[in-house]
């Protein structure tokens, strides 16, 4: 412990040493986080094919998070392959029906590579999609009653925060 000790005071001993082994380097990963470290917003392609007041709540949800790219279904796969969109949901007509009556719905997903970003976007969606299915399963297809829940459903608070750093 000595020997550190004489090696770090002989080291810094000199003001020159310190700023050039310590100050400047601390100032270039700072300078390096701040100007490298953006919020990219992330590029979401979107076919609703059902427009329904159930597939407006589901976009709804997430559409001040992320960047949307209407389109149908074609064009969704040639965004996805040019990398234009990193993420796609195409929602079938008679999704809204599926949920009340509480059967699964059936929203495809199209993405080219994962990323944290692509993953928790669709855990998200996941989540919402479910939460619906089973205010669904509970109304056996009550509509009326189903819309008195997602009522309640949709006073609650839950959001979505996506940040995406790039290296």
């Amino acid at each position: 412990m000595i020997i550190f000790k004489n090696n770090i005071m002989r080291i810094f001993k000199d003001r020159a040493n310190f700023i050039f082994m310590v100050m400047i380097p601390i100032i270039i990963i700072i300078f390096i986080l701040i100007f490298s470290v953006g919020e990219d917003r992330f590029n979401l392609g979107l076919a609703d094919n059902d427009k329904t007041f159930l597939t407006n709540y589901i976009i709804k949800s997430f559409d001040d998070k992320v960047n949307i790219i209407y389109a149908d279904e074609n064009q969704i796969k040639n965004l996805i392959v040019s990398e234009k969109i990193d993420y796609s949901l195409v929602i079938e007509k008679g999704t809204t029906n599926k949920i009340i009556n509480g059967e699964v719905p059936k929203i495809k997903t199209y993405r080219l590579k994962d990323s944290e970003a692509t993953i928790l976007f669709e855990n998200y969606i996941n989540t919402i999609v479910s939460d619906l299915y089973n205010i669904g399963k509970t109304v056996n297809g009550d509509i009326d009653e189903y819309k008195n829940i997602f009522k309640i459903y949709t006073q609650k608070n839950m959001e979505l925060i996506i940040t995406l750093y790039q290296d």
